[in-house]
């Protein structure tokens, strides 16, 4: 397990080979979310995307924002079908 992270963190760029902290592998730790995510969101800024960014990060590291009771799935669904995109799943939640 600690291998595969120190792998996954080498390949984000967070560690140099040596396995200490790079530059942007401190940056990365200063974001409270996965390594990952904070890779993008930092990387969103050069894009100049990182409203866009922001946005489905916060999504993704949330619980599903659409709720569902169950005495009312139908309800629901159809309130949620106003949010769907055809593109997938990360535009609806930018919609």
């Amino acid at each position: 397990a600690w291998g595969e992270a120190l792998a996954s963190l080498y390949h984000l760029g967070a560690l140099d080979e040596e396995g200490l902290l790079t530059r942007l592998g401190r940056k990365i730790a200063e974001f409270p979310l996965d390594p990952p995510m904070a890779k993008v969101l930092i990387a969103s800024v050069d894009m100049q995307c990182a409203d866009e960014i922001l946005t489905v990060v916060s999504m993704l590291t949330a619980q599903n924002i659409f709720f569902r009771p169950k005495e009312k799935q139908h309800q629901a669904d159809q309130a949620r079908a106003k949010f769907l995109q055809p593109e997938g799943d990360h535009m609806t939640l930018l919609a």
